[in-house]
């Protein structure tokens, strides 16, 4: 038939306090623990049928499995004990409470230094802030001076292309005027050379039309006279008379047309003139015209060289603001990272000297019953020496 065992009491875990100036240790431990009455436990037996057994009784002693050793962390002198020989007490429970001025000052030393660090910190960040704004402010002039000279630099090659641009067309358009005054005398000559051809034309034909008219006079007279001694008919005279008129006629006519060779000679003559009056005005505007060009040009370069000299300069500085920028934020970011180390390393000091304060207070680590206890208030506690002794099972 199996057989069940089952603790009718539960196990507590007991404990000796031998808090003291080093007098307490496991083996009073272990002492107080023999002394200690034993512990009747009951055991039963079951079966998988209702037994009608009785039960059976078995006397002994319940012994810890494992023991605890409790120690100060830090020196201090005891000022109150929170428990008594068999209280139980659970963990986490005060058992005893030391205190420390010196660590007591340490914590607001540490405290104080934390509240500097932190308040250097602020200055820092204040700082590198309005380090960043100045820097900010400094580098967007150069910046916008920069964009001002490329934006004026732009501006001069537009300007400087179109002044070109207009003198140039300003140069054609006087070299138009003086091709068309070389045309225009070129056609005046011409008219000369035609007015004098027709000239010499017209006197070659007054020559044969002067003939004609003194050879129709004479016949004129001839005939008159022929007449006068009934020589000649009436119809022949008037012949010869109508012959005479119309070389007068054509005489007259060729002293006209003569005049007006010469009026064609002359007029051929002053246009000649005018057109080399113009001609001359058009070349010496067109000399005028290719000097300013090349002025322009020159202070079309000028002005760009200067321009981009400006340019250059804006740039360097720009990039040397740049380059400062990056210098003062480096610094910024290495003071403020200095800034903050020393926060972390003031609040791992406070947490530190906090910690010691806390361990002012010794606590149960487990839970278990106190069985011994050899401490009083006003004694000094040691860190590192046995202040508590637990067993727990």
């Amino acid at each position: 038939m199996p057989v069940r065992s089952t603790f009718l009491t539960p196990l507590l875990l007991t404990g000796v306090v031998a808090l003291s100036s080093g007098c307490g240790d496991l083996d009073g431990t272990r002492a107080a623990h023999a002394q200690s009455p034993p512990t009747v436990v009951n055991v039963e037996t079951s079966t998988d049928e209702q037994s009608t057994s009785p039960p059976l009784v078995v006397a002994g002693v319940v012994r810890s499995a494992e023991s605890v050793a409790i120690h100060a962390y830090v020196d201090g002198e005891i000022t109150s004990v929170a428990v008594q020989v068999g209280d139980a007490v659970q963990a986490g429970d005060l058992l005893v409470e030391l205190q420390s001025p010196e660590l007591v000052q340490l914590v607001e030393e540490a405290r104080a230094k934390l509240a500097q660090a932190e308040a250097l910190a602020r200055v820092a960040d204040i700082d590198g802030q309005m380090a960043a704004l100045e820097i900010t402010t400094s580098l967007g002039e150069w910046e916008a001076d920069y964009d001002a000279a490329v934006a004026s630099l732009a501006s001069t090659r537009f300007e400087s292309t179109r002044t070109v641009h207009d003198q140039q067309r300003n140069m054609s358009y006087t070299l138009s005027d003086v091709e068309r005054g070389n045309t225009d005398l070129s056609r005046a000559r011409n008219q000369l050379v035609y007015a004098g051809l027709q000239r010499e034309a017209t006197q070659a034909r007054g020559a044969s039309l002067a003939i004609s008219l003194a050879k129709s006079e004479r016949e004129k007279q001839r005939m008159e006279e022929l007449q006068s001694k009934d020589f000649a008919s009436s119809s022949a005279v008037e012949e010869a008379q109508l012959s005479y008129a119309t070389a007068v006629t054509a005489s007259e006519e060729h002293k006209q047309d003569l005049a007006a060779r010469d009026e064609d000679v002359k007029a051929a003559l002053e246009e000649i003139a005018s057109s080399e009056r113009l001609a001359a005005i058009s070349a010496d505007a067109l000399s005028h015209d290719r000097k300013s060009l090349e002025a322009v040009k020159e202070g079309r370069e000028a002005s760009e060289v200067e321009a981009e000299l400006s340019l250059q300069k804006t740039g360097v500085r720009r990039d040397a603001t740049r380059a400062f920028v990056d210098l003062d934020v480096e610094k910024s970011a290495h003071t403020l990272e200095a800034a903050a180390a020393g926060v972390r390393a003031a609040r791992a000091a406070v947490k530190v000297a906090e910690q010691q304060v806390g361990w002012l207070r010794v606590t149960a680590p487990v839970d278990g019953v106190v069985l011994g206890l050899h401490v009083s208030v006003g004694e000094l506690a040691r860190s590192g020496r046995t202040t508590y002794a637990s067993e727990t099972p």
